[in-house]
């Protein structure tokens, strides 16, 4: 049993620690609009002088 519950809390600071990992990177992404921007911009470009 308490190698059990050592293996649950083992887990769950695992778990913690990708959630923060998820949160910062959520932070520091904050440029990901800019990344659907510019390409939806160069398709239009590309579009019209294929046409």
């Amino acid at each position: 049993m308490d190698i059990a519950l050592a293996d649950l809390h083992r887990q769950q600071g695992q778990v913690d620690a990708m959630i923060v990992q998820v949160e910062a990177r959520k932070r520091s992404t904050n440029t990901g609009a800019w990344g659907w921007i510019i390409l939806v911009v160069l398709l239009g470009i590309v579009a019209t002088v294929v046409v």
